[in-house]
């Protein structure tokens, strides 16, 4: 279902979902027990000008207080949350900066058996936050990997 002047359009050759920037507009998809299950979200956006009130939710869900959000925050930013119950952090990431006009796609990986969230952006891993059992938060971004088990880890230096 379409909300507040989404629509579908055809650009590029695709047939797209738009949201026009008014307040509320949005689209609905249907619901997963994202507590119970290790999943991704991925898709493509095109940021046609930078908005100016931020932050902008890409894709989210509804609860209160939300479970997942991956959404556009300061300096345009592209940025990932995973909360576990209560409304804690257990994943957030931001990388990767918006580039209007330009199609970029976002996926956000999380493995509940590892307790591990990682942000892509075109491809390439942006971020790893992991959650170790009996350690706090951890979190590399932009050139570094988080490795990570249930009793160590490491930091490994990405090579291009």
């Amino acid at each position: 279902s379409l909300y507040n002047g989404a629509s579908y359009q055809n650009t590029d050759g695709r047939k797209v979902l738009y949201l026009n920037g008014s307040l509320h507009s949005y689209a609905e998809t249907p619901a997963l027990p994202i507590r119970a299950i290790s999943f991704s979200i991925m898709c493509w956006i095109k940021v046609l000008s930078l908005p100016s009130n931020l932050p902008v939710y890409i894709y989210s869900d509804w609860s209160e207080p939300h479970q997942f959000r991956i959404f556009i925050q300061r300096s345009y930013l592209i940025c990932a949350n995973l909360r576990k119950r209560g409304g804690l952090d257990r994943v957030y990431l931001c990388a990767g900066k918006i580039i209007p006009s330009k199609w970029m796609h976002v996926a956000l990986t999380w493995s509940r058996e590892k307790k591990e969230g990682i942000l892509y952006i075109d491809g390439i891993i942006q971020g790893c936050w992991c959650y170790a059992i009996n350690a706090a938060f951890s979190v590399i971004t932009h050139d570094e990997r988080l490795l990570c088990s249930n009793q160590s880890r490491l930091r490994k230096k990405l090579v291009s």
